[in-house]
């Protein structure tokens, strides 16, 4: 039987009015911090899993390292399907050319996700401008990387 492993990484840089997630503010050391109590309760636990989910929070926050330690960990405890979906869910604030070019050799696809106005996040012109710019940096690298970044 199929079934999917969710992974929530609970670090934002700020919290969004409208999410009701459970967030904190992130920190290099925080983030490691998680990520080593979080390997060590994979121990803990058995399954076999054809998809891999980061949500949050913001899990393209995470280094590189962080993010593909997580995923060397999932592997390393559980029953990964070799044709498994891994997703990490994006917030284009940031440049992350180098961070998914990372993460795609290391096993994960992307997810860039956006928010409408109907759940009340309204982009101002310099905003709607800087998700074009970052959204160019995602095409660029998509297209780099033979198509294994998935963006939505």
């Amino acid at each position: 039987m199929a079934a999917g492993l969710y992974i929530h990484i609970p670090f934002c840089f700020s919290k969004c009015p409208y999410c009701d997630f459970y967030s904190t503010k992130y920190t290099a050391a925080a983030a490691d911090a998680f990520a080593e109590k979080l390997g060590g309760q994979m121990q803990d636990y058995t399954g076999s899993f054809d998809t891999v989910y980061f949500g949050g929070g913001t899990p393209s926050i995470l280094e590189p390292r962080v993010l593909t330690g997580i995923l060397q960990a999932v592997r390393d405890h559980f029953a990964i399907d070799p044709a498994a979906e891994i997703t990490v869910e994006c917030n284009p604030s940031k440049d992350l050319t180098g961070d998914m070019e990372q993460a795609v050799k290391g096993g994960a696809r992307f997810d860039l996700q956006q928010i409408g106005a109907d759940v009340g996040h309204l982009h101002t012109r310099n905003k709607g401008k800087g998700f074009l710019h970052e959204w160019q940096h995602i095409v660029a690298c998509k297209v780099a990387l033979h198509d294994e970044i998935v963006a939505r």
